[in-house]
């Protein structure tokens, strides 16, 4: 008596990891909230076509206001308020990170100090 072997090949499936679009991180925000923070007209593009990976990037080509605010809004927080039609320019919280009025002369000595 013959006994035959049968060899058979079996196929282990193999996992591969699809690769997702990560999602756009500003595409929810109007042209006008993104331009009141201080993002250029022609940045907006690229703006809502950052994603997680790109946007500290990105935020390096913005002005300081603009990167500081998309930046805030990447992570999920609320960035500094826009300024109201009936607001002073000089109080805004980004005016006073740059400038400083003087009241008296007294501040300006020490100003100067």
């Amino acid at each position: 008596m013959e006994i035959r072997e049968t060899v058979q090949e079996i196929a282990i499936p193999k996992y591969v990891e699809v690769a997702r679009p990560k999602p756009q991180l500003f595409d929810g925000f109007a042209d006008d909230v993104l331009l009141g923070y201080g993002v250029p007209a022609e940045w907006l593009k690229d703006v809502r076509s950052a994603n997680e990976d790109t946007v500290l990037e990105l935020a390096d080509h913005l002005p300081a206001e603009a990167a500081e605010a998309l930046l805030a809004l990447a992570t999920g927080s609320t960035p500094v308020q826009l300024p109201t039609a009936s607001a002073t320019p000089f109080e805004h919280p980004d005016a006073l990170r740059r400038f400083r009025v003087i009241a008296n002369v007294e501040e300006l000595e020490r100003a100067l100090s």
